[in-house]
């Protein structure tokens, strides 16, 4: 459930999250999330 909802806040701030998994090796999570300038 804890991802959900990461996934969740992440996507409410404009932002993409998803896994890339090797098998023996593990899963890595990435996001990313816009940033806004100044002004």
């Amino acid at each position: 459930m804890g991802l959900n909802i990461s996934k969740s806040l992440v996507e409410m701030q404009g932002g993409q999250m998803w896994f890339e998994s090797e098998f023996r090796k593990g899963t890595t999570f990435h996001f990313t999330i816009p940033v806004a300038e100044e002004g």
